[in-house]
């Protein structure tokens, strides 16, 4: 598939531009009472931006504005424009957000159906919602401060913005108690009496419900016909539930409104799913709403004979034909799964909390969604299991995900319409399956189809086939402007680990330390966005110990990196502390703070046993293959310490040999290690080595067949030297260990040529063959001081550098 160019930077932009710090400053798209808004680019992060800036710096006028930014920066929300910096260089205060390319509400309502506004409205309704729950009321909801943009799916995305006039309850008020502000035709009789204590979340549902009206009928609440051409007419026939629903939203007692405004947008989600909507407006009274002409009346009057008569062949029509039936079922299904992923997506952007509960939630909602389905025909099952699929994958559930999709395929839903989710579930097995290579997934991937965005269809097409380069390229210049669109989330990450992973393995761990550099980054950004996502904390865990891994591997210090990382961790299991993924980070994240601590001088005590207390709590006492591998490097860790202060070390090792295994999620397969270290201890315990060192060097040979790299080859070298010393020491020839020894050394070298472990080998292989040769001393000497100096530079083990200096130093 050829690559999508898709222009990262705007046609304005030039050097010729004036700036206002790190923004280049490009059209105007509006002006206000305090300043004006204009399209700029940051050249920092490279990205568009809307900039805000106050030119009038009156004291009041700063204040205000920065409680705007303040207030909205405090909200995040899918639906809620978001504020990126805050900044006031050069003499201007300026907000820099996100750009929504599109019209406003009151701009485009003429042109939306129905349905449509209603689900503009429902989705601004939990966006303001989400602004309650942290205790702020917007105070100035209008069609004009709703600005939409189009989809790659050609669908209307709302974004409320404009918190200028947002007020946080239990925080100083800005203005005079008694101070009405707001829009007029769109305020409470509460807020526009302007007694501050009066104003709730209700007052925010009836701006809602007052936006709902103008954006249906074409004039706010209270005013007569609309001027402007081309708006609907009014009255124009409004369903009765969204009249119910609208009369309910501006119902002057605020107790007799909707509770909240997410009551408001399940409201409307019923209407859409054709169910009875629960308002109370209907005992209510719409204010100003005029009686209709007598010529409209008339109208109405035959109109309502002849939808009469046709409803009546029309029902009967209907009764006989059950494909319409189930079509109608299989709408509602996927309008309420809709509506409960938006809820839970919602839950996904606020600060971290256990998401178990709502979890639990959309799994009831979904059980009896599945029930309801059990009753109806295959038009409308087929559907439903579509949406239950993505369910499945919004919660990490592939294997569920892929069931379902299987399901609604087995009751005829073309595979062209699944082909999206598929690739997606795909993706998402692969993301982080460090064993696969290429061939792995049989067939050729699907293409996702052209409704979701050549971007993202290029992105995942290429990460499967594993260009990773070409997959991380693509997301960052289609995606990187809302990384919440990246699917699967963690993708670009993912897919720059990877690059690292294979850089790391060809030797070149300068490009392997940007590469994780560059995916922690990619991670960071949405992690700000989504903070209680737990695919993008993990995706950032794991270019976090990518990232720490290779600097301990070149020398450099770690532990500033690895003693935040834990930090994130802890917050992460916060969020799901039975997810085997975030409970697997956290223990990598202490293995390698452990060894980073000792390698340092650094007392490792404590995060050892904090990681086996972790080990050895309830309900993780038979781990999956990930908790098994850590449960078997903690263990081989303890054996180490216990051998180095001269106790017994046949307890712990024996604990990590019975949980012995691969660990894929590490740069480097450090069961090789444990085994490594049996052999020694069984030779000290007079024991031959030789059976383990066997199972070892099986382990490199199949690591190697997998391109493992130079470390593998570097365990390789290790075991066949170990064996060749014991062989010397035993009156056997160790002279086919030792030429092994030394070629595993060479090739290790080769790929990595400052590979501090490789080459301290390769000193110890010189030292152990002028003894078996001395004849060869004066050419094996030199050559044995210089593998010592850059093992000792490039901060290999302590214990090989101070064996190869110690087999000199005898040599002498």
């Amino acid at each position: 598939m050829a690559p999508i160019s898709i222009p990262l930077q705007p046609n304005w932009l030039n050097a010729q531009l004036p700036r206002e710090g790190r923004y280049v400053l490009g059209p105007l798209l509006g002006k206000g009472g305090m300043g004006e808004v204009m399209e700029a680019w940051d050249v920092v992060l490279c990205r568009t931006v809307a900039i805000k800036v106050l030119r009038h710096m009156e004291p009041t006028a700063m204040i205000r504005f920065m409680h705007e930014a303040q207030v909205q920066a405090r909200v995040v929300h899918p639906n809620i424009c978001r504020i990126y910096d805050i900044d006031s260089s050069e003499g201007s205060l300026k907000i820099a957000m996100q750009l929504v390319q599109g019209p406003n509400l009151e701009q485009a309502a003429a042109q939306l159906s129905v349905d449509e506004v209603v689900t503009l409205i429902g989705q601004v309704a939990e966006a303001v919602h989400a602004a309650h729950r942290v205790n702020l009321i917007h105070r100035d909801i209008k069609p004009s401060n709703i600005l939409l943009e189009r989809t790659a799916e050609g669908r209307w995305t709302p974004f409320l913005c404009d918190f200028g006039l947002a007020l946080a309850m239990g925080e100083p008020a800005l203005t005079a108690s008694a101070a009405a502000i707001g829009t007029p035709a769109y305020m409470a009789p509460e807020q526009s009496r302007g007694d501050r204590a009066l104003v709730t979340p209700a007052t925010d549902v009836y701006a809602l419900g007052g936006s709902l009206h103008c954006a249906l009928l074409g004039y706010p609440p209270g005013q007569g016909e609309p001027t402007p051409s081309g708006r609907r007419p009014a009255h124009s026939g409004l369903p009765k539930g969204l009249d119910t629903i609208i009369r309910t939203c501006l119902m002057e007692a605020p107790e007799r409104r909707y509770l909240t405004a997410a009551a408001l947008a399940e409201d409307l989600w019923r209407f859409r799913n054709g169910e009875p909507v629960q308002g109370r407006g209907a005992r209510g009274r719409l204010p100003a709403m005029p009686w209709p002409s007598r010529r409209q009346r008339v109208l109405t009057l035959v109109g309502g004979v002849a939808v009469v008569a046709l409803g009546l062949s029309g029902y009967l029509a209907w009764m006989l034909s059950d494909r319409d039936r189930q079509k109608t079922q299989a709408d509602a299904i996927l309008l309420e799964a809709g509506a409960e992923t938006r809820r839970y997506t919602a839950e996904l952007g606020l600060p971290v909390h256990d998401l178990r509960p709502a979890q639990a939630r959309l799994r009831a909602r979904m059980a009896a969604l599945r029930t309801r389905m059990a009753g109806q025909g295959r038009r409308a099952a087929g559907p439903g299991f579509v949406a239950l699929g993505r369910v499945h994958f919004l919660l990490g559930e592939l294997d569920q995900a892929r069931r379902a999709l299987d399901q609604a395929a087995a009751l005829g839903v073309p595979e062209a319409s699944l082909a999206n989710l598929r690739i997606r579930v795909l993706a998402g097995e692969a993301m982080w399956n460090s064993r696969a290579e290429p061939g792995a997934w049989p067939g050729t991937p699907p293409r996702p189809g052209e409704d979701e965005g050549e971007g993202a269809a290029a992105a995942l097409a290429a990460f499967l086939h594993k260009d990773y380069l070409q997959s991380a390229q693509i997301i960052h210049r289609y995606m990187g402007s809302d990384p919440a669109l990246c699917m699967p989330p963690g993708l670009e990450a993912a897919a720059l680990c990877a690059l690292g992973r294979q850089a790391f393995l060809a030797g070149d761990l300068a490009e392997a330390q940007a590469r994780f550099q560059e995916a922690k980054e990619a991670a960071d950004i949405p992690c700000e966005i989504w903070k209680s996502h737990p695919d993008l904390r993990h995706a950032r865990a794991r270019a976090a110990l990518g990232l720490a891994e290779t600097l301990m591997e070149r020398g450099l210090p770690a532990l500033p990196l690895l003693t935040v990382l834990a930090g994130q961790c802890d917050e992460a299991l916060r969020l799901g502390p039975d997810r085997s993924d975030l409970q697997a980070d956290w223990l990598a994240a202490r293995f390698l703070l452990s060894r980073e601590q000792a390698r340092r001088g650094r007392n490792p005590e404590p995060t050892l046993e904090a990681a086996l207390a972790f080990l050895g709590t309830p309900g993780r006492t038979d781990p999956g293959p990930e908790l098994r591998a850590a449960r078997m490097l903690f263990s081989w860790q303890l054996a180490e310490r216990c051998r180095s202060r001269g106790e017994d070390p046949g307890p712990a090792m024996l604990e990590a040999l019975r949980n012995a295994g691969p660990t894929a999620d590490y740069l480097r397969n450090y069961e090789t290690r444990v085994l490594n270290l049996e052999a020694r201890l069984e030779e000290a315990r007079a024991l031959d080595p030789r059976p383990t060192l066997d199972t070892l060097l099986q382990h490199c040979r199949s690591q190697n067949a997998g391109s493992a790299g130079w470390p593998a080859l570097e365990d390789a070298a290790s075991a066949w030297l170990q064996r060749a010393e014991w062989e010397r020491g035993h009156g056997l020839d160790p002279s086919a260990s030792l030429e092994n020894a030394q070629i595993m050394a060479d090739r290790a070298i080769r790929i990595f040529p400052a590979a501090p472990d490789a080459n301290a080998l390769k000193g110890l292989a010189c030292a152990l063959e002028i003894g078996i040769s001395p004849s060869r001393r004066t050419l094996l000497m030199p050559m044995a001081r210089a593998r010592l100096r850059l093992a000792a530079a490039g901060g290999g083990q302590a214990e090989l550098v101070a064996r190869l200096r110690r087999e000199l130093e005898g040599r002498l």
